[in-house]
C-alpha cells in the first residue's frame, strides 16, 4: 500500500511538472508573439548579461551545438536498459531538425545583428547571417533535456535539465544572435519533441539489436558532419574546439562500450572492440 501510494505521488508530481513546463513556455511564447516587447526585452537582457564574462556565455552557448549535444546524449543514454534509446533519439533529432530548419526557411526572421546597429547591443563573436526564428541551439538543448527527462523520471533531475537548457537558451541572447521569441519558441518545440515524441517512438518500436547498430552508425555520421560543418562558421565557437573534441571522444568511447555490452550476438564486433580497447 505504501509503495503504491509513493508511486502515485511521484507520478502526480511528474505530471504537474510536465504540465508546468509546457504551460510556462506556451504562455511566454504567446506573450512574446502577440506583443511588441520582443526587441525591448532583447536589449534589456543583452545589456544585463553583458556584465558577466563573455567566456561564460560562449561556454554555455556551445552546449547547444548539435555535435556537443549529441555527444552528451549518447554518453548519458548508455545507462538505460532499453535497446531503442539511440534509435528513438536519432529519429527525434531528425524531426527537430526538420521543424526548426523548416520554420527558419519559411519565416525568414532576421537576427538582431541584421536589424539593430552594432553599437546598440553587445555582440560576442562575429555576426551570424542565417535566419533567426526559432533558436536552433535552444531547441537542441531542450530536446536533449526532454529525452533525458523521459528516461530518468526524477523530478529534481528534470528541474536541473530544464535549468541548464534555459541557461543555454539565454546565452543566445547574451551573445547577441537571437531574440527572446526565438528562445522561448525554440524551447517549446525542443521540449515537446524531446520529451513527448521520443517517448512515443520508444514505446512504439520493437526492441531489436539492429536498431542499436543503426542508431550508432547514423549518430556517428551526424556527429562528424555537424562537427566539421560548424568549424569556422562561427568564430566565437572556434575557441572551444578542444572542448568539442573532448566531448566527442568521450561519447564515441561510451558508444563503443554500448556496442560491446548490448550487441553480444555479433561476435565479430565484440572481437574488434576487445582488440581496440586492449581487453
Amino acid at each position: 500500500m505504501n509503495i503504491s501510494s509513493s508511486t502515485d505521488t511521484t507520478s502526480s508530481q511528474s505530471w504537474l511538472l510536465d504540465t508546468a513546463i509546457i504551460g510556462v513556455l506556451g504562455m511566454l511564447s504567446a506573450l512574446l508573439l502577440l506583443t511588441n516587447i520582443n526587441q525591448p526585452l532583447f536589449l534589456a537582457l543583452n545589456g544585463l548579461f553583458s556584465f558577466l564574462p563573455d567566456s561564460l556565455w560562449v561556454f554555455l552557448t556551445n552546449g547547444g551545438d548539435a555535435a556537443v549535444a549529441l555527444s552528451l546524449l549518447i554518453g548519458l543514454s548508455r545507462h538505460r536498459k532499453s535497446k531503442t534509446v539511440v534509435f528513438s533519439s536519432l529519429m527525434t533529432a531528425i524531426a527537430l531538425t526538420l521543424v526548426v530548419q523548416g520554420l527558419k526557411f519559411g519565416l525568414g526572421v532576421e537576427r538582431p545583428p541584421q536589424v539593430l546597429t552594432q553599437d546598440a547591443f553587445h555582440l560576442i563573436g562575429g555576426a551570424i547571417h542565417s535566419k533567426s526564428f526559432p533558436s536552433g541551439h535552444t531547441a537542441i538543448a531542450f530536446c536533449v533535456a526532454g529525452i533525458l527527462a523521459a528516461q530518468y523520471r526524477g523530478h529534481w533531475f528534470k528541474v536541473a535539465l530544464v535549468t541548464v537548457a534555459t541557461l543555454i537558451g539565454l546565452s543566445r541572447v547574451a551573445v547577441g544572435v537571437h531574440w527572446p521569441t526565438d528562445i522561448v519558441v525554440g524551447a517549446l518545440i525542443g521540449w515537446i519533441l524531446g520529451y513527448y515524441l521520443f517517448s512515443i517512438i520508444e514505446r512504439a518500436i520493437t526492441e531489436k539489436q539492429s536498431y542499436i547498430l543503426i542508431g550508432f552508425v547514423f549518430s556517428v555520421v551526424l556527429l562528424v558532419l555537424m562537427f566539421f560543418r560548424h568549424l569556422g562558421s562561427e568564430p566565437v565557437f572556434a575557441e572551444l574546439l578542444l572542448h568539442r573534441i573532448a566531448l566527442v571522444t568521450i561519447a564515441l568511447g561510451t558508444a563503443i562500450q554500448f556496442i560491446r555490452l548490448d550487441l553480444e550476438s555479433l561476435p565479430w564486433i565484440n572481437t574488434l572492440v576487445l582488440k581496440l580497447t586492449g581487453r
